[in-house]
């Protein structure tokens, strides 16, 4: 393992909880959330999943769509 990759991995993984916390509080799939925003569903699928990190560009589309800021939703 890469050093630092442990806390990049914790990172990303809080940022997939919050983001499943709000999918789950607003009562959407990656696949609705992909289609009422426009945005690939493999894009929101790999941020939703903890894949990836999220972009900067889905992360301000997000935010918006369920009603979250993102400081909450990057833990800051």
């Amino acid at each position: 393992m890469r050093k630092g990759a442990g806390h990049r991995r914790r990172h990303v993984s809080g940022v997939t909880d919050r983001l499943n916390e709000a999918m789950f509080r607003k009562g959407v799939t990656a696949g609705r959330m992909a289609k009422d925003l426009g945005i690939d569903y493999h894009v929101i699928y790999r941020a939703v999943s903890g894949e990836s990190a999220i972009s900067l560009f889905v992360l301000a589309r997000v935010c918006p769509y369920l009603g979250v800021t993102a400081d909450w939703l990057l833990g800051l």
